[in-house]
């Protein structure tokens, strides 16, 4: 059976989950949001190359800031991302569709925490893989939150 592991940088922000098969990278990117790095063959290691390529980005939107201080190379629309939300500046298909109570369906999910578990939880009500031991597994749970709907996500 392959080892799991979980492993996450607080400098760079960077998530890496492997096993002795495959790793798989991402990173909490300016503005908390998730950015997809790497799935594939095993690595040892991330070596941070993989990073979203600051470029102009005047065709798509930019996050919200201050007059002549908006990062015009950083755009949702362009970033590879773990979990894209709909109607808030990135155009492809979004995540999750939600509906608020007043019709809304905007969703921009920041991420703001994570935790890593031994084991596997249930999913009650719905069809999932399980474990017999919690030393078999390990479950990255990732916290996003977004704020003007008050919605949370797991």
């Amino acid at each position: 059976m392959a080892s799991a592991r979980i492993f996450f940088d607080d400098d760079t922000g960077v998530f890496h989950l492997q096993n002795d098969l495959i790793s798989y990278v991402f990173q909490v990117e300016t503005g908390a949001i998730l950015s997809h790095l790497y799935f594939g063959k095993k690595v040892t290691a991330y070596h941070d190359q993989r990073r979203y390529p600051r470029l102009d980005r005047g065709f798509s939107p930019n996050l919200p800031g201050k007059p002549g201080e908006v990062d015009r190379g950083y755009s949702k629309d362009t970033l590879r991302q773990e979990f894209s939300g709909f109607d808030t500046g990135d155009f492809r298909q979004p995540a999750v569709i939600v509906r608020a109570e007043n019709g809304a369906e905007a969703t921009d999910f920041r991420y703001v925490s994570h935790e890593i578990i031994a084991g596997k939880p249930d999913l009650d009500g719905l069809p999932h893989a399980y474990v017999l031991a919690p030393d078999e597994a390990k479950t990255l749970v990732v916290h996003l939150v977004d704020e003007t709907l008050a919605a949370e996500l797991e």
